[in-house]
């Protein structure tokens, strides 16, 4: 998110109209064979465009969700759940997506300070919480071992950086 929009470094800018501070969304990107992406927020059409050939190995687009690069492009809002697809969706496909339950558990992220804790319901027992520097092959997973009960939720605090940090939650 770019100052409420959704965007893609380094090729476009997401519609006019802004999502709201403190709305949760639900945000879907796919990209066709012929380099289209188009986002969705809560299934419908927020953006598209077309990306630039890349080289080998290598995606010029990353989707950064509410991020933060300045105090001004901040977004104050969270993010119920982010599906990416290396293929093309239609706008049916992609509403009908809004309507599925989960599979599994959902992460739950907040950051304080230099702090980002990650929760999921304890419902859901038997995951391991793992973090990565970068999506680069080969990604180094780190198991976070710091997780507690609080309440009905996992959680673990993470110390971050301005540097990305990816998550993942792993069922053995």
């Amino acid at each position: 998110m770019h100052n409420g929009r959704l965007s893609y470094w380094p090729v476009m800018d997401g519609a006019s109209e802004a999502i709201a501070d403190g709305q949760s969304v639900q945000i879907t990107v796919t990209r066709a064979a012929d380099g289209t992406v188009r986002g969705y927020v809560d299934g419908n059409v927020h953006s598209s465009s077309r990306t630039p050939t890349a080289a080998p190995g290598r995606e010029p687009v990353a989707c950064s969700a509410f991020s933060r690069t300045t105090r001004a492009d901040a977004s104050a809002g969270t993010v119920a759940r982010l599906r990416i697809y290396d293929v093309a969706l239609t706008d049916a496909q992609v509403k009908a997506l809004d309507r599925l339950p989960p599979l599994g558990p959902t992460l739950v992220m907040a950051r304080t300070g230099n702090n980002v804790t990650v929760a999921w319901p304890t419902n859901f027992t038997g995951y391991r919480l793992r973090s990565a520097p970068s999506l680069a092959p080969p990604i180094a997973w780190t198991t976070i071992s710091n997780v507690s009960v609080s309440g009905a939720v996992f959680q673990a605090t993470v110390g971050v950086t301005n540097n990305s940090r990816f998550f993942q939650l792993v069922n053995p």
